[in-house]
């Protein structure tokens, strides 16, 4: 079993830009024990959680919660389960949260889904009753017709693009939260 990173922050180099190496390497890490490549196209998966505008703005534990919540239900982090795949969840914005999750577990297996997108609208359904927000269409799979074969492949394939920059955007976060931070300081 690999160790457990520590919870928290990104630290910050010397100049205030915060760092990202070992935060990326430790989401890393089963993904190479498992074997899956740099360039496979599930190698993480990408999950943006958003509440309405007319929403209450929801603390940093209340969207943790949310998240974690959400891996639960998925399967990819079942509580309890110290193999679980890793995951991290980003803000910068009050009102949405970016979870990006490894899709291999700790002890080396590929993660496995199955009807995530079904979990994922139970547990909206859940933190909009627990954090009175708004609600959202049922998850009740009335829905009009499905998307045909070849439309879903190719939104396979936006989605593989967007999942595999998502650990991109964690490492142009750090940069553009330093140039953020440099730009208030010279404003103040």
């Amino acid at each position: 079993m690999l160790p457990v990173p520590a919870r928290g922050r990104a630290r910050t180099r010397g100049s205030g830009a915060r760092d990202f190496r070992e935060l990326i390497a430790a989401l890393d890490a089963p993904l190479e024990l498992a074997g899956i490549a740099k360039d496979h196209p599930r190698r993480v998966a990408h999950i943006i959680l958003s509440n309405h505008a007319d929403d209450p703005v929801l603390t940093d534990e209340q969207w943790g919660e949310i998240a974690a919540d959400m891996m639960h239900r998925t399967g990819l982090a079942p509580r309890g389960d110290d193999a679980a795949v890793r995951w991290v969840a980003v803000r910068h914005a009050d009102d949405h949260v970016h979870v990006v999750a490894t899709m291999a577990r700790q002890d080396g297996k590929r993660a496995a889904t199955h009807n995530e997108f079904y979990r994922l609208r139970e547990g909206a359904h859940a933190a909009e009753k627990k954090y009175g927000l708004r609600s959202t269409a049922p998850a009740d799979r009335t829905a009009g017709t499905r998307a045909t074969r070849a439309e879903q492949q190719n939104n396979g394939h936006e989605l593989a693009a967007v999942i595999s920059s998502a650990l991109i955007l964690i490492a142009a976060l750090g940069a553009w939260l330093a140039v953020r931070s440099r730009q208030q300081r010279r404003s103040a």
